[in-house]
Order: C-alpha cells, then sequence, then structure tokens
C-alpha cells in the first residue's frame, strides 16, 4: 500500500468553502493525535470559497468602485451586507444566509428545488438581490466582471465526468451526476454564512500550502 509515501492535497471549488477547510483540519488533528493509518496530507486549494462570509462582505462597495452601481446603488447593497452582518453576529445563520447565499440555485424552480417552504423562502427573497445586481449591471455571470456570459468552458467539465472511462476511474457506478445537488443545498443551507477561518488559520500556521482562488 503506497497511501503512505504520496502526497495528498485536497481540492475544491466552492461548496461555501468550509468542507475542505474541514476536512483538513479534522486529518490534521487526527494525524497530530497518533492517529493511523497516517494521512500524508501537504496542502489544500479553495475555490470561490465563502470561508469567512462576516469579512468577505463588501459587494455594495466592490461593484461601485468597478463602476457597475451607482452611489445609491451601492447604499441599498450595504443594507443588506449589514443585515447579513448583524445576523451572523446574532448567530441567526439561516437570516444571514437568505442575506449572502450563493445566488447559482435561485435559478431553480420550486419543483426542482424540491427544498422545504423554508428554504424556499429564504432563496426567494434572494431572488430580489439577483434582480437588483442584474437590472443594475446587466451582467448574469458573477464570477468575472469583465464578462456578463457564462463562458462555454465552465460545462467542459460536464462532458469529461460522462466519459465511460472516467466514470469508471472514479467509481461512479450507475450514479447520476449533478453539477449542484439542490436536496444537499438545502441540507446544508444555514452552514453558508459560518466561519471556518479559524481552522484555516491552523492549518496555514502549521505549514501545510493553502491555495486560495476566486
Amino acid at each position: 500500500m503506497r497511501w503512505g509515501i504520496n502526497r495528498r492535497r485536497i481540492i475544491k471549488h466552492c461548496n461555501l468553502g468550509k468542507y475542505v477547510p474541514a476536512l483538513s483540519h479534522k486529518i490534521h488533528t487526527e494525524n497530530r493525535a497518533g492517529s493511523k493509518p497516517r494521512m500524508p496530507l501537504k496542502g489544500l486549494a479553495i475555490g470561490d470559497g465563502a470561508c469567512d462570509p462576516i469579512n468577505q462582505l463588501g459587494f455594495g462597495e466592490f461593484l461601485y468602485q468597478t463602476g457597475m452601481v451607482d452611489e445609491a446603488d451601492r447604499e441599498t447593497l450595504k443594507g443588506m451586507d449589514n443585515a447579513a452582518r448583524d445576523s451572523i453576529l446574532h448567530g441567526e445563520w439561516a437570516q444571514a444566509t437568505y442575506v449572502c447565499t450563493d445566488i447559482k440555485y435561485t435559478k431553480y424552480t420550486y419543483e426542482r428545488c424540491k427544498l422545504t417552504s423554508y428554504y424556499w423562502k429564504c432563496i426567494q427573497e434572494w431572488n430580489r438581490v439577483i434582480d437588483f445586481f442584474t437590472r443594475k449591471t446587466g451582467s448574469e455571470f458573477y464570477y468575472n466582471y469583465l464578462v456578463t456570459k457564462e463562458p462555454a468552458d465552465f460545462e467542459y467539465f460536464h462532458h469529461w465526468l460522462m466519459r465511460p472511462e472516467v466514470r469508471r476511474a472514479i467509481h461512479a457506478g450507475n450514479r447520476s451526476f449533478e453539477a449542484a445537488s439542490n436536496q444537499v443545498y438545502g441540507e446544508l443551507y444555514t452552514d453558508i454564512a459560518k466561519s471556518v477561518k479559524p481552522w484555516i488559520e491552523e492549518l496555514m500556521n502549521a505549514n501545510y500550502k493553502v491555495n486560495a482562488s476566486s
């Protein structure tokens, strides 16, 4: 078994920016406690992660400074930021999430989401923010303000994952692929506004390589 000599890095895009740090911290903690088998973790990579939402707010100022909204719109967005920050400080996680949640899930209908009526109400509330953003900026794509539509290469990995040899290699069996699971999103909804900053700080202080990208 070669597990003990291979280098391991945990990499994940999105998923709230919580679970790569959480898994990495768990491995770090178990290794330090002497658990067997030891997992040779060398680093982690986080893409588009909401690792510390309370300190990642500030959309209004960012959009204003990049020329995408005017001063009045900036103040409106600042009000949303303040509402989310206040909810986080009071531990009102669901309340905070509907202000600062990941916006792509609002594209789904209620029937497709199959979420509880409570979660759907929260997501509907965020639709107001999306409508505001789209109306004011004309953009339908929030990963890169230099483009307004999702690039075609964002979908390439779907086709690659459907290749028979890839499915065999990752032991997918007969399971269907979902780029975004709304059921999982609903179950983990209240985690979105929480912070994993202390875990990331501990991992960095322990000299793990950390790659964070937007």
